[in-house]
């Protein structure tokens, strides 16, 4: 799963990141950064990250972003 989702770190594939993007933090530093913690990440942080991002992109589907959502 590591190498699987490295390109997430880069840029959104949504082209419109949310504010509530769980890879924000990461597109933010400088790659050479950015790649040692994604490779250190324990597998159930990264599936934590995964997880948020793949319903990101399962709402953006349906004309839904993060941001317009109410929180729970």
């Amino acid at each position: 799963m590591k190498t699987q989702y490295v390109g997430l770190i880069f840029k959104c594939p949504l082209n419109d990141e949310c504010g509530h993007c769980a890879f924000k933090k990461l597109r933010a530093m400088p790659v050479h950064k950015a790649l040692p913690i994604w490779f250190e990440m324990a597998p159930e942080q990264q599936y934590e990250m995964l997880v948020k991002h793949h319903d990101c992109v399962r709402k953006s589907e349906i004309g839904l972003t993060i941001d317009k959502l109410i929180p729970v």
